[in-house]
């Protein structure tokens, strides 16, 4: 089921399944990529409890091995509507008898939209309801048309970082797993120059930025996208390449947590970028898109 939201300057709607945001506009331009089965059917789906590839699709915890597929399960449930006014709206999954077989805790979910004037705002809570440490990874993917205006090409834009950066860039191999090591990418530096060449390889994958934010802008457009993604420990870039395909959208993707790297881990608790909860507390991140 869709629902929407708008406050007289933008407008959202979402979908109860996967809580995935369908569309962003501002006038009358869509900002979220449409979806488009034919290159890459998402748009911004919700990743939880793991990000990208699960090594093998399986993980050891506590003496037990579970299956998981990339990315979890969250944007294949579908969410309940708690709570919706004229600017917000919440969205909650629960742990069932489906999620305990593959993921083994008990936990309460909430996906909040906000808007305020320009600026949509996504919070996350994740609430552990068992009785000892809960283990996790949650981020999202958004996909953002690119270009936003007919005239345009992917080429005309580049993504400004708010800080000159000086950083490694991390990808995946054949398998989609993390490589230990990254390669010197920033060097005091703030921008990349988008081109479908970057993405080759597939994502690219940044720690610990010192920005809080970056905007994906072009000289030839007055139409930005600023995201706010301060907090979070990792920072995917993406878009699709293959022989066939150069796709006409960027991905702006918040992370806390990242693939399975190449090296793998003796138990899920010891998986790079995991985060733990203990039990009954809850655990909260945000990021924001200004357009």
């Amino acid at each position: 089921m869709i629902e929407s939201l708008t406050n007289g300057i933008i407008s959202i709607t979402a979908d109860t399944l996967g809580t995935q945001l369908t569309s962003l506009k501002k006038g009358t331009i869509n900002y979220l990529w449409g979806g488009n089965p034919a290159i890459w059917k998402g748009q911004s789906p919700l990743l939880f409890p793991v990000i990208g590839m699960v090594k093998d699709g399986k993980y050891p915890f506590e003496g037990k091995t579970y299956s998981m597929d990339k990315h979890g399960f969250a944007r294949r449930k579908e969410f309940a509507v708690v709570y919706k006014d004229e600017n917000k709206m919440t969205f909650r999954l629960t742990h069932d008898e489906e999620t305990v077989k593959i993921y083994p805790f008990k936990f309460q979910l909430d996906i909040t939209y906000r808007l305020d004037d320009n600026k949509l705002t996504v919070k996350h809570d994740v609430i552990n309801r068992g009785d000892s440490d809960m283990y996790f990874s949650i981020g999202d993917h958004p996909g953002f048309n690119c270009p936003l205006e007919e005239g345009l090409s992917f080429e005309d834009y580049s993504i400004e970082f708010e800080k000159e950066e000086t950083a490694k860039l991390y990808s995946l191999d054949e398998r989609e797993l993390l490589r230990d090591k990254g390669e010197p990418y920033f060097n005091n530096e703030k921008i990349i120059r988008l081109k479908h060449e970057l993405f080759v390889p597939d994502a690219m994958i940044f720690k610990n930025l010192e920005s809080n934010y970056l905007i994906i802008k072009s000289d030839k457009s007055d139409k930005e996208i600023k995201v706010n993604f301060k907090g979070y420990p990792y920072l995917g870039i993406w878009t699709k390449v293959t022989d066939d395909i150069k796709a006409p959208f960027i991905c702006i993707e918040p992370w806390y947590g990242v693939d399975d790297t190449v090296k793998g881990y003796d138990d899920y608790k010891n998986k790079e970028g995991i985060v733990k909860l203990e039990k009954q507390k809850t655990f909260f991140c945000t990021y924001s898109i200004e357009i």
